[in-house]
Order: structure tokens, then C-alpha cells, then sequence
């Protein structure tokens, strides 16, 4: 029975492997291929030679297609990474004013806090009756006029905008 399954059309012949002249290497240089038989009347045509058709415009157009594809992902992807580092450099910018912010009103709380401090020593000293320091009079207080504003900052007197008695569109 097993000579009744076999086929009697020959199995295709695979190519032999070219065993590796240095297993150290790890790049191995694979032969050339060998020319087939060549049949009689027919001219051997190199491989390498391989003409290929014109494309089609539909083709063409899908290529275009793509190279235009390509070109707008390229920008938009550019586009995202320096929004991307901008917003990380306004977000730094913000951090850094909001620290110098905070400085600034420690700062200005402390600046108070001494100047009250100043303020309650002189009127401790003014209340203490050793002091050489004498209430104001009426007849030593300078009172000075304020000094006139020259021309040029005046603001001239608007003149009054006279609208016509009829409107004019609607």
C-alpha cells in the first residue's frame, strides 16, 4: 500500500546552505547566485538587470500621496514637540515668578513687621516724660501750596461732539 501513496512527481530540490567559513564572524558573506542552465537559442540575461514598467498615474498620484503624507506629519510632529517645549519652558518661567513672588511678600511682611516695631519704640519714647521732645504748635507747622502745573499737562476742555438729529443709518 505505501507504494500506491507515493507521488510520482519528484519533490522540488532545495538549495544547499554554504556552510560558514568563521563562526566568529557574524556577518556571513552569502555566495553568488549560480546561473541556471540555459536553454538553447537563449541568451543569458544578467540579475541585476531588472527592467521595471513606467508607473501608473494612479501610481504616481498614490506616491505623491504619501511624499505629501509624509511631509505634513513631519511638520505636525514638529509642530507638537516645540508646543510641547514651550509649554515646559512658560511652565518653568511660571514657577520661577511664582518663587520670587513669594520671596517678595516675605519680604514686604518683614519690612513691616520692622517698621511697626520702629513706630511703637518712637511712641514709647515720646510717652516717656525724660525726653526733650515737645508736642507740635500751631505757629512752627509749615503748610506749603502746591506749585503750578505747567501748560502743556492741562487737559484742554473736551470739546462737546454735536450728533445730527436725524440717524444717519440703521
Amino acid at each position: 500500500m505505501a507504494a500506491a501513496l507515493k507521488s510520482s512527481v519528484p519533490a522540488p530540490s532545495q538549495p544547499r546552505r554554504q556552510p560558514a567559513q568563521a563562526k566568529s564572524s557574524s556577518r556571513v558573506a552569502a555566495a553568488p547566485p549560480q546561473p541556471g542552465p540555459v536553454a538553447p537559442g537563449q541568451a543569458a540575461q544578467p540579475d541585476s538587470l531588472v527592467q521595471l514598467k513606467p508607473p501608473s498615474p494612479v501610481g504616481r498620484l498614490l506616491s505623491l500621496g504619501h511624499q505629501a503624507s509624509s511631509v505634513v506629519t513631519a511638520i505636525a510632529v514638529v509642530m507638537a514637540l516645540g508646543g510641547y517645549g514651550y509649554s515646559v519652558h512658560i511652565s518653568r518661567q511660571l514657577s520661577h515668578g511664582e518663587n520670587r513672588l513669594a520671596q517678595l511678600q516675605r519680604s514686604e511682611d518683614q519690612l513691616t513687621t520692622v517698621n511697626e516695631v520702629l513706630k511703637n519704640h518712637m511712641a514709647e519714647q515720646v510717652e516717656q516724660t525724660n525726653t526733650d521732645l515737645r508736642p507740635p504748635r500751631l505757629g512752627n507747622v509749615l503748610f506749603l501750596r502746591p506749585a503750578p502745573l505747567p501748560e502743556s499737562t492741562l487737559v484742554p476742555d473736551r470739546q462737546i461732539l454735536r450728533l445730527p438729529q436725524q440717524p444717519l443709518s440703521y
